[in-house]
């Protein structure tokens, strides 16, 4: 189900508790599969995907569950941390402490940001605050990317927003930007990530990179 802008802002501002998001009947009569993290990590960069939406796998959760939830993986994709929401990279290090950051920019722009948006920060922190968020393996990333979740625009999936304030479905920096993923290979190399088409290249730990979140249902 897809929401207004309106209508997910006043979602949002109804803080934690609300009731989930409708969906097709059925839809969760098994739980949800769990994401391929534990695959062995490829010592070489990954090639660009062949991108289809698929419609009926993600939808609009971000008033309940903080995020959109993909339900063949079961996990929800939160909004983009280094970047969206502060303008700024971190290294490999910053992004294995991911999840109190995610959580204290959130509460900072509730708190001092802008006075119009400082509710709507309020209730992203408040759902936020009860998950655990990390960076996507780059497994979890490629599989997201090649069934649409970052496609916009006519026939696009249309249902991911970069901040809690975001007008309009989209990433912050570009979808052929790259962004951390949990993958590091033996020899500590971490695989970074495109949106637009999944392909991966290989960076050392110290890189300053942006990052989005997701956790799991």
């Amino acid at each position: 189900m897809k929401l207004t802008r309106r209508q997910f802002t006043e979602s949002l501002a109804k803080v934690a508790g609300v009731a989930s998001l409708s969906c097709p009947v059925g839809l969760y009569a098994a739980p949800p599969k769990k994401s391929s993290g534990g695959t062995k990590v490829p010592t070489k960069a990954l090639p660009p995907l062949s991108v289809n939406f698929v419609p009926g796998v993600f939808f609009n959760r971000y008033a309940d569950l903080g995020g959109v939830l993909d339900v063949q993986t079961g996990i929800i994709w939160g909004h983009e941390v280094f970047g969206g929401l502060i303008n700024a990279g971190a290294s490999f290090s910053g992004v294995l402490q991911i999840d109190a950051t995610y959580k204290t920019v959130l509460l900072e722009r509730a708190t001092s940001g802008v006075e119009a948006e400082q509710p709507i920060y309020a209730a992203a922190y408040a759902i936020a605050a009860q998950r655990t968020w990390r960076a996507p393996t780059v497994f979890e990333a490629r599989d997201a990317v090649q069934k649409g979740l970052f496609t916009f625009g006519l026939g696009g999936c249309n249902l991911y927003y970069s901040t809690p304030v975001s007008v309009a479905p989209g990433v912050a920096y570009g979808l052929a930007n790259l962004r951390w993923s949990t993958s590091a290979t033996p020899n500590g190399l971490v695989h970074i990530w495109s949106a637009l088409d999944g392909g991966t290249r290989l960076t050392s730990k110290t890189s300053s990179l942006m990052a989005l979140v997701v956790s799991q249902a």
